[in-house]
């Protein structure tokens, strides 16, 4: 689906994938403080919910792959 690769996550501007992408994060290096538990969504052949996130000066959306 080319939302995340490994622990890179791409941050959406919006809850979906056509939006625009504002940066990519590294969740293992960046400090992201999590703002909100969006919808679930299935997207190619996963099946995961969108985290709405800020990393430092800004706050965007992105794609599954995290354990709380």
């Amino acid at each position: 689906s080319g939302v995340s690769v490994g622990k890179t996550k791409k941050i959406y501007e919006s809850p979906n994938t056509i939006s625009k992408v504002l940066s990519e994060i590294n969740l293992k290096k960046d400090k992201v403080e999590l703002i909100e538990i969006g919808n679930y969504e299935k997207i190619g052949k996963d099946y995961d919910i969108w985290y709405r996130v800020k990393i430092n000066e800004f706050e965007g959306w992105f794609y599954g792959g995290i354990k709380l």
